[in-house]
């Protein structure tokens, strides 16, 4: 075998190396993985609560509403955009309103809504057009 056609068998011996380390890596699972999940992050409290985020002349709105379907006006608002902006919604009619400060773009954004010691904590995203 001539130098410049040891590179094939080379290849070929790296390739398993890499097959077996994966199947091993892979049969191997942690603690941590193999426990019960822990509930979603996002929901701290068990609510009937719906959070619709949209946009509207530049400002985030954010409509609060029961299982029904009616809409929660004595709730306390407030909004996170990492980097962004940050800050409580005031209501405005039935709906929380907030400035995106960036204008244009899309945003990701946290809102968590408390009432009466119950919080509840939504990730969204939101385009501004």
């Amino acid at each position: 075998m001539t130098r410049s056609s040891l590179w094939i068998p080379a290849a070929a011996v790296l390739l398993a190396i890499n097959v077996a380390a994966t199947v091993v890596l892979a049969t191997r699972v942690s603690p941590a993985a193999s426990a019960a999940p822990a509930a979603p992050p996002a929901v701290e409290h068990a609510t009937d609560w719906r959070i619709r985020t949209g946009v509207s002349s530049g400002d985030l709105v954010v409509i609060v509403t029961d299982r029904i379907g009616s809409p929660i006006g004595d709730a306390h608002v407030s909004m996170s955009a990492p980097g962004i902006a940050h800050g409580d919604l005031p209501l405005q009619g039935m709906a929380y309103r907030g400035t995106l400060p960036t204008g244009k773009g899309h945003h990701d954004i946290t809102i968590v809504v408390e009432r009466g010691g119950a919080r509840y904590v939504q990730y969204s995203s939101v385009d501004v057009p």
